[in-house]
């Protein structure tokens, strides 16, 4: 069974593949879509460490956790 993370990444609209990161994400005690609410830049920072590794995954995220934190999660 997927988690939540891994299902929230592989719903995520681009031609990654993302559900990769679901294990960076829990390890790091976002387990869940709310808690990615509370998530900031300096965190995905940690996740990409280099300003320009992975930059476009990072917009990406960032993007779809500021749509989160926009809406009402059930």
């Amino acid at each position: 069974m997927q988690s939540e993370i891994s299902t929230w990444l592989s719903l995520i609209p681009c031609s990654l593949d993302l559900k990769y990161l679901a294990k960076d994400f829990e390890e790091r005690g976002f387990t869940t879509k709310e808690s990615l609410k509370y998530i900031d830049t300096s965190d995905l920072n940690v996740l990409f460490p280099s300003p320009h590794k992975l930059s476009y995954v990072k917009k990406i995220l960032l993007k779809e956790i500021e749509q989160l934190s926009n809406k009402d999660i059930t």
